[in-house]
């Protein structure tokens, strides 16, 4: 690789390490060729993009943007899962990975550009997808306001049950 192959390459990081919501940064030895399909096409199905990055190129990528704190977790081989929609998803494919094949391990994590350790990205792959979230989130704030119309509803059924049972008194 020439000089202006490593400057572009450079660039490119630099470029989508700034632009992703997450990434994830994995150690890959001991995997096989097979493996590395099926993890690539696990990633891949889920629109996260996989790729194996030279250790050198990424901390001068890192150094461009701010992110010295990746530099420690850049030794031996490194590849990236990462995912410009979704923040949770590569954390979240890759520790389904691993349950299954725990040759493949977990350096670090750069989540909407803070650098998180392997105990935050699992805990990032344990947190429900964004919908998930959302949803969560609005079912919390209606909470109140269908506990209030049910209440106010409470009322007025009791009220209409106490004349109906005035209305039969009376008739009979």
């Amino acid at each position: 690789m020439n000089r202006e192959e490593k400057k572009q390459q450079v660039a490119e990081w630099q470029e989508r390490l700034q632009i992703v919501k997450s990434a994830v940064l994995t150690d890959f030895r001991g995997l096989n060729v097979a493996q590395m399909t099926e993890l690539r096409n696990r990633l891949r199905a889920q629109d996260v993009g996989y790729e194996v990055a030279k250790n050198t190129l990424l901390r001068k990528a890192a150094t461009n943007i701010g992110q010295e704190a990746l530099h420690e977790h850049l030794s031996g081989p490194t590849g990236i899962a990462y995912s410009h929609k979704d923040s949770v998803l590569p954390a979240k494919v890759l520790k389904a990975f691993i349950q299954e094949n725990a040759k493949l391990k977990l350096k670090a994590g750069l989540v909407e550009g803070k650098v998180i350790d392997i105990q935050q990205v699992r805990h990032l792959a344990d947190l429900p997808g964004r919908d998930v979230l959302i949803a969560q989130l609005l079912g919390t704030l209606q909470a109140p306001s269908v506990k209030l119309i049910g209440v106010l509803q409470a009322n007025l059924r009791q009220l209409v049950l106490v004349l109906d049972a005035i209305k039969q008194k009376k008739s009979a």
